[in-house]
């Protein structure tokens, strides 16, 4: 079986969607895979959006084999759809974000929503995505397989070293709150500086370590503002990009991950913190809940009262504490690359058992 892996742009970041797809691809070994990418042009979005629209389509159309199976790797990609037929194909949507979130209705969304529905299947990561796909799309649901991130515990497990601290300049005896993630509005990076803000009253020695990329089109002069309001500038530090290899070090230093997002499609972070034994605090909206069950504390991600108040606790409470880690460490074993993995792969033969090879 050969699958044309349609993956967009070549990229050495390894997160979300480059981490869902990698670690899937990485895995099925008895496949072969025609990879169809295209290089990083530019840091600019705006000339890497003109490369992936205009261009990337030619080297697609180039590369793809007639008799194979085509898997479109994200939704932003589905636009290929409106400007040739690929049959047959699967499409990996991870969310539809821009458009139930941020309520984005440019043409190039409009293309991505009207290539997802010229889809033979779409695989999604959450029973939530899943619905908003059909309730957006009015997309059959028999087409939609819904299939789990995973996380690897040969990588993410808890190994509690804090020295990586000392490169960022905080005390080994610091409380650490670790938030891993953009600074885009859906994250709500806002409501969390809030209840750290009131969380210094109680603790003076906590720290947020902020890991990540700022992201497309934010601007992180509005969030420094609000740090300055606080008198934070000591008390917040931003890493940038974490590698692979180092953020199991972040997730095995923190005391908690403070997750306090408005949307997710799946939430990555809260499952790998699991994974390490840290404890986890975060949103009890959209996919979180499907991921989190009751292995960790659940919030309303509009307060940040309650937010600081379940911080609070878990600095505290030791046995609370206790509780959150045991139960973390278990609900991680319902999520593997490798059942993602074979997942995928039974999707691909009732594909290929569908057509006349």
């Amino acid at each position: 079986m050969e699958i044309d892996y349609i993956c967009g742009r070549s990229t050495h970041e390894y997160f979300g969607i480059s981490k869902y797809s990698y670690e899937i691809f990485s895995r099925l070994n008895c496949i072969k895979f025609n990879t169809i990418s295209y290089p990083h042009i530019s840091s600019n979005h705006l000339i890497d959006g003109a490369f992936k629209r205009i261009i990337y389509p030619l080297i697609v159309r180039g590369k793809i084999r007639s008799r194979n199976i085509k898997h479109i790797t994200n939704q932003d990609l589905a636009f290929l759809l409106t400007f040739f037929k690929m049959n047959p194909v699967v499409t990996t949507c991870f969310d539809l974000i821009p458009w139930t979130y941020y309520n984005i209705r440019t043409p190039t969304w409009k293309m991505i929503l009207n290539g997802l529905k010229k889809s033979d299947y779409i695989i999604t990561i959450s029973e939530f995505s899943k619905n908003e796909i059909i309730k957006t799309l009015d997309y059959p649901e028999e087409r939609i397989f819904r299939i789990y991130c995973g996380v690897d515990t040969n990588k993410y497990f808890p190994r509690h070293n804090r020295n990586i601290l000392s490169r960022y300049g905080v005390n080994k005896n610091d409380k650490i709150i670790l938030y891993v993630g953009s600074e885009e509005p859906r994250k709500n990076l806002h409501v969390l500086l809030d209840s750290i803000s009131k969380l210094k009253e109680s603790f003076e020695s906590v720290k947020l370590i902020k890991t990540g990329n700022p992201g497309f089109g934010i601007s992180r002069e509005v969030v420094e503002e609000k740090i300055r309001k606080y008198g934070l500038e000591e008390d917040v530090i931003f890493t940038g990009y974490i590698s692979e290899d180092e953020l199991p070090s972040l997730y095995n230093s923190a005391d908690i991950l403070a997750f306090p997002s408005f949307y997710e499609g799946f939430g990555l972070p809260p499952l790998e913190a699991m994974a390490c034994g840290c404890p986890v605090i975060t949103s009890n909206t959209t996919s979180l809940p499907e991921v989190i069950g009751d292995s960790g504390l659940m919030i309303d991600p509009h307060d940040a009262d309650k937010f600081c108040e379940a911080m609070e606790l878990l600095l505290i409470d030791d046995n609370l504490r206790k509780e959150m880690i045991v139960r973390g460490l278990n609900r991680v074993k319902s999520f593997s690359w490798e059942d993602s993995a074979i997942q995928t792969f039974r999707l691909y033969k009732k594909i290929r058992n569908s057509r006349a090879y």
